[in-house]
């Protein structure tokens, strides 16, 4: 009967660990779509952190309540950026991210705005469909490729 109480609190502290790692510290969330192809490819896993700062460059998984699901994509635009259109290009701080045909438009993002687009940003719905990404639903920024190893 002691054995079983032993395994119970072991099972238990393990469970507790695991859901206040995955809640506050790191979870794992899984690629879907081509949208960040040729970095990141549908299905794979990616281990992210929830804590620290979001920088230019780094792949975040956010939620998008459009559409109601997470997704996955790059940095471009931070607090404080320029983004406008010249209705050929997409201009961050007077540099060229990417070529989009739009209409023309200049905003300056908020202290709590990111400005995202998909590294195959010929087929990517990102930023330049839904606008900036408020940092709330930002679930965090993806520290390394878990599954497949290479």
């Amino acid at each position: 009967m002691k054995k079983i109480i032993e395994i119970a609190e072991i099972l238990i502290l393990v469970l507790v660990i695991t859901f206040v790692l995955n809640t506050y510290v790191f979870s794992l969330f899984r690629v879907y779509g081509i949208s960040m192809e040729p970095t990141l490819q549908e299905s794979d896993l990616l281990l992210v952190k929830k804590w620290g700062t979001i920088k230019k460059g780094d792949i975040i998984v956010f939620y998008e309540s459009n559409q109601g699901i997470n997704l996955v994509k790059r940095v471009v635009g931070v607090p404080g950026d320029k983004v406008q259109s010249d209705g050929d290009n997409i201009i961050i701080n007077d540099k060229e991210i990417v070529q989009h045909k739009s209409d023309e438009f200049s905003f300056t993002l908020m202290n709590d705005e990111y400005y995202l687009i998909g590294d195959n940003f010929m087929l990517s719905e990102d930023s330049r469909e839904f606008g900036p990404v408020k940092k709330d639903f930002i679930l965090g920024t993806v520290l390394i490729r878990i599954w497949p190893i290479f």
